[in-house]
């Protein structure tokens, strides 16, 4: 399936959105512009939204909504940064996904989608909580969500997906591989904050026993290099300091401290090293990839770990998906709509069907 059935599918009623709501950020789809799946991302943080209101004007207010779960509100948007307080911290815990900010978040995206009804939302799922934390997610997720200021969304249905898994859709349906790689053997390579996944997949089946994921995503990479950096400042930086780090990492700008340029190249191998530990634990169940068809790397790190992963697999040329922080929630809106146009094509095997907005 292309892009362009993709976008005959918008055609229909049905509504369907993907959101995936990562340890760092949250990626979701805002809408469906003919060929072009649309995405949008905030950072993955909800603090506590305080009833201090010291801006003067609008220019001068946090862009940011307050949103509601149970009787806690949570600020979340663009610039929720700068709602934190100095002695917060990321959760990068296994329950992450059932707690009340992460559910504040996707209601976030839920909101600036504005869509009137979702009748399906994907979601995804790290590959190590996929089977622990799939059904409990869905369920969560599914029915009314009071998004503040008055506004509301019912979600019908919703359904998970393993993360890598949206990254194998997002590079093959738009690069017309779709069949050829279904009929291969595929690692799909995700590195993203908290963990570094991968899954090998036959067809759209997982080979579980090959597919693993490891804590040694770009958080482990920065807390190295701030390690090695503080060392030599004589000082334990923040993580404001982390998110300075990671920013310079990506833009290939010097990093400041104690309002200083510093330079960061003599403390990425610190980084290097922990993106080393995270391949090798991968190639002990790939082994060489001498079976392997395809590599295709995404995640929002991706930049930082290419170079390794092709020095561990010298033999391949690694694929590279197109927008890698977009990888994963791209999939899962093409997977979706699929999964809404069988349902259509079977109308007793789907869902009762809703007028159009």
């Amino acid at each position: 399936m292309g892009l362009d059935e993709v976008h005959a599918m918008q055609e229909d009623p049905w509504i369907v959105r993907a959101v995936d709501v990562g340890y760092r950020n949250c990626k979701f789809v805002e809408r469906v512009d003919g060929d072009r799946i649309v995405c949008q991302t905030f950072p993955s943080i909800a603090p506590v939204a305080s009833d201090r209101d010291l801006g003067f004007d609008r220019g001068s207010r946090r862009n940011t909504m307050v949103i509601p779960v149970g009787k806690v509100r949570y600020e979340v948007g663009a610039e929720a940064t700068l709602a934190q307080a100095t002695d917060e911290t990321r959760n990068l815990d296994d329950m992450y996904v059932l707690t009340d900010p992460y559910l504040a978040i996707a209601r976030g995206a839920l909101r600036l989608m504005r869509a009137p009804r979702v009748d399906l939302l994907m979601v995804g799922l790290p590959v190590s909580l996929f089977k622990k934390r799939r059904a409990e997610l869905e369920k969560r997720l599914q029915g009314d969500h009071d998004l503040g200021d008055g506004k509301s969304v019912h979600v019908a249905r919703v359904k998970a997906m393993a993360q890598p898994m949206g990254a194998f859709l997002s590079y093959a349906v738009p690069h017309a591989q779709r069949d050829a790689m279904l009929r291969e053997r595929n690692v799909i390579v995700d590195p993203g904050w908290r963990t570094f996944d991968w899954v090998v997949t036959q067809s759209l089946k997982v080979l579980d026993k090959r597919s693993d994921a490891v804590n040694k995503g770009m958080f482990a990479v920065v807390h190295a290099i701030a390690d090695a950096v503080g060392a030599e400042l004589g000082s334990r930086l923040s993580m404001f300091d982390h998110d300075r780090i990671d920013a310079a990492l990506r833009t290939k700008a010097p990093a400041k401290f104690f309002g200083q340029p510093f330079d960061l190249e003599p403390f990425l191998d610190a980084g290097k090293r922990v993106v080393h530990e995270a391949i090798t634990e991968m190639r002990q169940v790939v082994q060489d990839g001498s079976d392997i068809d395809n590599f295709v790397l995404a995640g929002g790190a991706a930049f930082f770990y290419r170079g390794e992963l092709q020095k561990a697999f010298p033999k391949h040329r690694i694929l590279q998906v197109d927008e890698p922080l977009f990888a994963n929630v791209r999939g899962f809106q093409i997977a979706g709509m699929e999964i809404m146009a069988a349902a259509l094509r079977t109308p007793a095997a789907g869902p009762r069907r809703e007028a159009a907005a």
